[in-house]
């Protein structure tokens, strides 16, 4: 699974159904799902991540958050990628 298909699938899981907002990620139970069916650890700590991490990405999908250019924001995906490139060179 790709990054990306990580990142749409994440953003998909607050759909509107008949005109009303759901989170499929609401129940612990359908979370763990997702994160096992991701590839992530199904952990009480991992659904509270997630959680954080995609309201913080909707908001700048709406618009409502700015991705920020500091080097906190640039860190993160350069982390990844040298994770992804040179995999044992960083210590967690």
């Amino acid at each position: 699974m790709t990054h990306e298909t990580l990142l749409l699938d994440l953003l998909h899981t607050t759909p509107v159904r008949d005109g009303r907002p759901e989170d499929d990620l609401a129940a612990p139970r359908a979370a763990r799902e997702w994160l096992a069916t991701h590839g992530q650890p199904a952990t009480d700590d991992e659904h509270r991540a997630l959680l954080e991490a995609r309201s913080v990405l909707q908001g700048v999908v709406r618009g409502e958050h700015s991705p920020g250019r500091s080097a906190a924001a640039r860190a993160v995906p350069a982390w990844d990628a040298l994770a992804e490139s040179s995999p044992g060179r960083l210590r967690p």
